[in-house]
């Protein structure tokens, strides 16, 4: 009997563990100092404003640039879903990003698929470097 309550307590640790670092994909260590409810990011001198964007699922994100330089927006594929589906988003003062449909299946349902999906913003142009940002955090609508 002792065995069985061992495994169901290593068991219960575990889907814990994952739970929990899925909802916090992407933010390794980012000390973040604002969350906003928003629809757009705003991106100066390679730091995204708010750091972390609450978005409902279902709705649109998109980014804009008040610098020259041009960035990708690139979600990390683990764990999925990826909120914004095809191609990232590459944008700039000139290159206007439309709104995206957010769409990971967040719901008071399946909060599972709720959570914080971290991104990569990259400036490409004018020089090339990896920006810090926690990315979005997907809520139910």
């Amino acid at each position: 009997m002792k065995p069985l309550k061992l495994s169901t307590g290593i068991l219960i640790f575990a889907c814990l563990f994952v739970s929990v670092a899925c909802q916090q994909g992407g933010v390794k260590n980012y000390p973040i100092k604002n969350e906003a409810k928003t629809d757009t990011v705003k991106i100066n001198d390679c730091v995204a404003t708010p750091d972390l964007a609450d978005v409902p699922n279902g709705t649109h994100i998109h980014w804009v640039v008040g610098d020259d330089a041009t960035y990708v927006v690139g979600f990390d594929a683990v764990p999925p879903p990826i909120p914004l589906p095809g191609a990232p988003p590459v944008v700039s003062k000139n290159l206007l990003d439309p709104p995206h449909a957010v769409n990971t299946g967040c719901s008071s349902f399946h909060p599972s698929h709720c959570g914080i999906f971290g991104y990569t913003l990259t400036e490409v142009a004018p020089t090339q470097r990896t920006c810090q940002d926690p990315g979005i955090r997907i809520v139910p609508q």
